[in-house]
């Protein structure tokens, strides 16, 4: 015989034993918290993202290329960039020569770059800053796949960084409507069913400038299945009225699978979660 647990919902009749636990798991933990008030929050419908963005990703990836004892590079060491859209490669003997500093060497080879900041290519070359001795590669449409030193050098010369995770937003200021510690998630301009974004909830760690004036922003990590003309979504703060922003709560059901936690600031109790759900929550 089916029963009726905490919601309307229709549960099997196996979920019996699971009803059980999270009562005594919930007894447990108010007895050991030594609760003794608290209100029952039912169907809470939390939402993981509006089902709109404006914020189309345009790059993905930005990697910095270091100049160090510049004297010990191989004069026929070719320097190459590699995206989904396009590969560049430049050679010291016909494109950039060694400067009289490792600064002087990293704007040679920024400049031999310099015509790919108004090619369809995709992504930018600039010296890292004035002085710096610097080279940073920024991708503006598509994916950055790597940047390689053939042949490689020893004992100095060149140093590739990794591929960073960061993407470069069109049009580039809307960046500036970002945050660091904000949360997003990638999917397509419009979407019906919450599958249709990609999984994964992803920190913006730093908004930052390149060397060209690009706005773009530094992520802790992306999805697998990243790709250029995505869009990025900024999670949704779901307000809890009448509920003091310093209050506690425990999640005691949802309806499907979805990480939950509270936001800081405001001055109601605020959650974000990963996946849309409607949830039973107990406040105190």
């Amino acid at each position: 015989m089916a029963f009726r647990g905490f919601t309307e919902a229709k549960h099997k009749d196996g979920a019996l034993n699971d009803l059980e636990a999270r009562v005594k798991n919930t007894f447990n933990q108010v007895k050991n918290s030594r609760i003794l008030g608290g209100s029952l929050l039912s169907g809470v419908k939390l939402k993981s993202t509006a089902s709109t963005s404006s914020y189309q990703v345009g790059g993905i990836g930005r990697s910095i290329l270091t100049v160090d004892a510049f004297g010990s590079v191989d004069a026929a060491a070719i320097i190459t960039v590699l995206t989904d859209r396009a590969i560049l490669s430049k050679t010291r003997i016909s494109d950039w020569v060694a400067g009289t500093s490792n600064a002087a060497t990293a704007l040679s080879i920024a400049n031999a770059f310099a015509w790919a900041t108004v090619s369809p290519l995709g992504f930018n070359v600039f010296q890292n800053g004035s002085g710096s001795d610097e080279v940073e590669i920024l991708c503006l449409v598509g994916t950055l796949n790597g940047v390689l030193l053939l042949p490689k050098v020893t004992g100095g010369g060149f140093f590739c960084g990794n591929i960073e995770p960061t993407i470069s937003l069109v049009p580039y200021v809307s960046a500036l409507e970002f945050s660091p510690n904000e949360f997003i998630r990638f999917g397509p301009s419009t979407f019906t069913s919450p599958s249709e974004i990609l999984p994964g909830v992803f920190r913006v760690n730093e908004v930052s400038t390149s060397a060209n004036s690009v706005r773009y922003l530094k992520l802790d990590s992306l999805p697998p299945a990243m790709r250029g003309g995505l869009y990025a979504y900024k999670l949704t703060r779901n307000l809890m009225p009448g509920v003091s922003g310093n209050s506690k709560y425990m999640v005691l059901n949802q309806n499907r699978p979805s990480n939950i936690w509270s936001g800081t600031g405001g001055g109601n109790l605020s959650l974000f979660c990963d996946n849309d759900c409607t949830v039973d929550l107990w406040v105190f």
